[in-house]
């Protein structure tokens, strides 16, 4: 098998089909980035041991 193409990752992967898959899906369902774990944090600090 012979190599079609090749892409360095040096211009960056903006523009990878896989990356805008990704921001796609992010525009239309939710922003993995977007969810905040702050009460989460702040219930499993006041746990206890038991």
């Amino acid at each position: 098998m012979i190599r079609a193409g090749f892409k360095s990752v040096r211009e960056g992967l903006k523009d990878s089909f896989p990356l805008r898959l990704y921001h796609k899906a992010k525009r239309h369902f939710w922003d993995p980035q977007a969810l905040d774990f702050g009460e989460d944090k702040r219930a499993f600090a006041r746990l206890s041991e038991r």
